[in-house]
């Protein structure tokens, strides 16, 4: 409404949340967890071709090397052909595993766009219309972190550079240098980390409406960026009040999957220095812990989302309106 406060602005929509949640928490849950393990599966299909094809590899050239006899330079530029190809097919693959599982998992904002305006949804069929836009999102992602971080990794290599130039030479003589040159690693690796934390914090705020506009409103990725861009500006203090919140709630219902995730990394080292003391046993458990792991790692993420989301979506929603009355 128009003069509304800032408090009730940013409350609102959690209200909206809650009186939605209260009539359709499970069915909302579950249909969020089959987004979510589709979109594992789409992930974990490619990836598992290339470890496979990876194996193989590794396992033809140790044969390949034996039976012709390759050895020094001839078995490493012939090794290091073949799995620079293999690292290139794995990239691809990566890059498809990427795009494919994404466009299932943003399929869950068409998702509880559908239940807030009562279309029909299906997996498969939003999959399919979104995949081009995701595809384009993710190139137009990838391309802006690369700018907005690679001022980052310049100032690390200069101070890389000015380091190394103490080891020639003429420089401040050799403990002196090599002390300057670790300070200098230090110091510009601690710079890079929070050069990169802050940038990736203020980008996340700033385009955190962008896939909105493409996956709902039928627009270009440019523009639904720009339209992100343009809420955050005309709404700022009540999205970042906003922002904090959800972020501050989220945790509350990320506490079981940060506990589980402690309990299962410690259970894994534990497993690991079983395998070491030459229990091979040990690495079938291995391999059935880490699915246990994925499997309930992606049950528990489903409950943040099943926060998140739609409280989300929601002030989103209100947000986007120039004038509210």
């Amino acid at each position: 409404m128009a003069g509304e406060n800032l408090v009730d602005f940013v409350l609102a929509p959690f209200r909206k949340w809650f009186a939605f949640i209260k009539t359709n928490h499970v069915r909302y849950y579950l249909q969020l967890l089959k987004i979510n393990l589709a979109a594992a599966v789409m992930y974990f299909i490619p990836m598992t071709v290339f470890l496979v094809l990876l194996a193989g590899s590794i396992i033809a050239l140790a044969g390949t090397n034996s039976l012709l006899d390759f050895s020094g330079m001839e078995a490493l530029l012939a090794n290091s052909a073949i799995l620079l190809a293999v690292l290139a097919g794995g990239l691809a693959l990566f890059i498809i595993a990427e795009w494919l599982s994404k466009s299932v998992k943003l399929s869950a904002v068409v998702f509880t766009d559908s239940e807030f305006s009562k279309q029909k949804f299906s997996i498969w069929g939003t999959f399919q219309k979104i995949r081009g836009k995701v595809f384009w999102y993710l190139i137009a992602d990838m391309l802006i972190r690369i700018l907005l971080f690679l001022p980052g990794f310049l100032v690390l290599v200069l101070v890389l550079g000015g380091g190394g130039l103490l080891l020639f030479p003429g420089g401040q003589g050799s403990g002196a240098a090599i002390l300057a040159l670790v300070l200098g690693l230090l110091t510009g690796y601690l710079l890079l980390i929070v050069y990169m934390f802050i940038v990736n914090l203020l980008y996340s705020f700033l385009a955190q409406f962008w896939t909105y506009g493409f996956l709902l409103e039928g627009k270009g990725v440019i523009d639904s960026l720009k339209e992100s861009l343009g809420i955050v500006k005309r709404r700022f203090l009540e999205t970042a009040a906003f922002y904090i919140l959800l972020a501050i709630l989220s945790v509350v219902f990320a506490a079981p999957l940060l506990l589980f995730n402690f309990l299962a990394n410690f259970s894994i080292r534990i497993i690991n220095l079983l395998i070491q003391t030459g229990q091979l046993w040990a690495i079938i458990v291995l391999v059935i812990a880490v699915l246990v792991q994925v499997v309930v790692a992606v049950v528990l993420s489903t409950l943040v989302e099943w926060f998140r989301l739609p409280a989300h979506y929601l002030y989103w929603k209100r947000a986007k309106q120039k004038d509210i009355s």
